[in-house]
């Protein structure tokens, strides 16, 4: 296991996964799982993407991060987050779709959209991880089996009874949850979906996740990361890597 990966991890064989819990996913398999990337390919197939989409994406991160985060960085985001995602739509099972009518969170903000940018996992049947599954991590509360909430859901059932939105949304939620049992679909949504997508690229493309394994240091050699120390059970392991180190 381990000292094999460590071996080709050094020779710059492969990418090495450490995971310091026993459970994938943290806090991301608990979120609501809402993407804020915008001209992203979910919001392009909603034709939520006007032409000067970008400039005005620019203009809400200098409006409301502008003196914490540097113009260098949030231009790089901005350009490469459609390219992330359309990456991990051809190596992973992950989807994403818009959240109708979600709101960027100050819509008021120069830039800011009232129609919102967020996208969200589609739900996906989770039976390909196989016993990896279980390795899920938990989440805050124990959700009944197959009860798929999305983001665009909540919303609905949030306007409760003043639309008709909200009784059948919550109609909805029950048939699939009827549905899936019925078929013994194992349905995961909203940042859990992004946890078991992004798992399951990891498995394609033949990547090793090593549970138990925390970081306790960085490896510099002339001011650059070459690697990482790890613990496992009480030994030091030192994990050295050619391209690079990513927290």
């Amino acid at each position: 296991g381990m000292s094999a990966a460590l071996r080709s991890a050094e020779h710059g064989l492969q990418t090495v996964l450490l995971e310091k819990s026993e459970y994938f996913g943290g806090s991301t398999a608990r979120s609501g799982g809402g993407v804020w990337i915008p001209g992203n390919y979910a919001l392009k197939d909603a034709g939520q993407v006007a032409p000067d989409d970008m400039a005005q994406a620019s203009l809400y991160l200098e409006s409301i991060v502008g003196d914490v985060v540097p113009a260098e960085r949030r231009e790089a985001y901005l350009h490469r987050g459609p390219e992330v995602m359309d990456f991990i739509k051809s190596r992973t099972p992950l989807r994403f779709r818009w959240v109708p009518q979600y709101a960027d969170y100050h819509p008021e903000a120069p830039g800011g959209r009232a129609a919102g940018r967020s996208a969200e996992p589609v739900p996906m049947d989770a039976r390909f991880l196989g016993e990896e599954l279980e390795r899920l991590h938990p989440q805050y509360t124990k959700a009944p089996a197959n009860m798929i909430v999305t983001q665009a859901d909540f919303r609905k059932i949030s306007l409760g009874l003043r639309t008709l939105r909200g009784p059948i949304t919550m109609v909805m939620v029950l048939l699939r949850r009827i549905v899936s049992l019925a078929l013994r679909r194992r349905m995961y949504a909203m940042g859990n979906a992004i946890a078991i997508g992004l798992r399951k690229g990891l498995m394609d493309a033949g990547v090793p996740v090593h549970y138990h394994a925390p970081l306790s240091e960085l490896l510099l050699e002339d001011g650059r990361v070459v690697g990482v120390v790890v613990e496992r059970d009480g030994v030091r392991h030192e994990v050295r890597a050619r391209r690079g180190v990513i927290l």
